[in-house]
């Protein structure tokens, strides 16, 4: 059996002073797709670890596990085209720190976006439904 890839995120809310909250979401210009900040852990590290590291890789900003999510597990395509399986583990987080700054090769752009609108831009059903949950547990 295929080893499965392990990897973590985070579903970045902030709310402000009238309740209105926004969303975080990173768009992947070699999959064309908006989701949530996440990538694969790194030898020795936790999933907590992971997330938080990938989140600040891909949009700069320091952030604070509120409460974990849960995961989702799918197949995804290796660059030979077979398929594999993979787990991402993700957080409820807020930002403590930071600016959004992208540029790196994997993701081109990260912006706040109201709930509504990111529901829109999310490429993939599974992370909208992360997205109702994050939502409904803050």
């Amino acid at each position: 059996m295929e080893e499965q890839k392990v990897a973590a995120g985070g579903v970045v809310i902030e709310t402000d002073s009238a309740g209105t909250s926004r969303v975080l979401l990173v768009h992947r210009p070699a999959y064309d797709d908006w989701s949530f900040p996440k990538g694969k852990a790194e030898p020795g590290e936790t999933i907590e670890q992971t997330a938080l590291r990938e989140v600040k890789e891909e949009t700069g900003l320091a952030c604070r596990i509120i409460r974990e999510l849960g995961s989702t597990r799918y197949e995804y395509r290796s660059r030979r085209g077979a398929l594999r399986p993979k787990v991402v583990h993700y957080f409820l987080m807020t930002q403590v720190d930071g600016a959004i700054t992208t540029g790196g090769a994997e993701v081109d752009l990260a912006s706040w976006f109201d709930v509504e609108e990111a529901e829109r831009r999310l490429t993939y059903d599974i992370d909208r439904g992360l997205l109702s949950r994050a939502v409904a547990s803050q």
